[in-house]
């Protein structure tokens, strides 16, 4: 009877938290609103300037 006993109490904790778990996994919705590009921003400058002296090299 003892044996039962700790195994239920053991048991049982586990199983809740499994429960529990399982109901509170809820998806999330993340919004994301790029900032706006202005002209003194320096972050595009090198994929822009690669992108156009690829461009200049390739003309015929």
């Amino acid at each position: 009877m003892r044996a039962v006993l700790s195994y239920l109490l053991l048991v049982c904790p586990l199983i809740l938290a499994c429960l529990w778990g399982g109901v509170s996994a809820q998806q999330m919705t993340v919004f994301y609103t790029p900032a706006k590009e202005k002209n003194e921003d320096g972050r595009r400058t090198y994929a822009h300037n690669l992108l156009k002296m690829a461009l200049d090299k390739t003309v015929a």
